[in-house]
């Protein structure tokens, strides 16, 4: 990676946020990245494994995490209570996606904005500009 720090997703001299992404399916990941990127200008760093996203963690500065409800190796919010408890990631907003309604009550926390489903694109986009803040 010439010209960018170790995983932090900075640009020596930028400022483009670095967005943790975290789901279940690559094809998914893919999705998610090209949809940030293009709206964004960010960097991405799209994991499947919640292990690989836990051990990277440790190494970046984070803007945003989203994490798909889904998971297949830890359930989402005990991810996102892992988050948020590692040190650089205490104020760090996480969007958890395609939450069924049900979830949005067990997930009441500051840091953390549900998305329920159905899922809709322009409310995903609102979630991440609010997160970012973003106009």
């Amino acid at each position: 990676m010439a010209g960018y720090e170790h995983l932090s997703g900075k640009r020596e001299g930028e400022d483009v946020p670095t967005i943790l992404v975290i789901a279940p399916q690559v094809t998914l990941l893919k999705l998610l990245e090209m949809m940030l990127k293009l709206e964004f200008a960010c960097e991405v760093l799209a994991f499947v494994s919640t292990r690989v996203a836990l051990e990277t963690a440790k190494t970046v500065r984070a803007d945003l995490v989203i994490i798909h409800v889904h998971l297949l190796d830890l359930d989402a919010l005990e991810l996102a209570h892992r988050l948020h408890n590692m040190k650089g990631f205490e104020s760090v907003p996480m969007l958890l996606t395609h939450t069924p309604i049900d979830f949005w009550h067990q997930s009441q926390s500051s840091h953390l904005i549900v998305l329920t489903l159905p899922f809709v694109l322009e409310d995903f986009y609102a979630a991440a500009h609010k997160c970012l803040d973003r106009p």
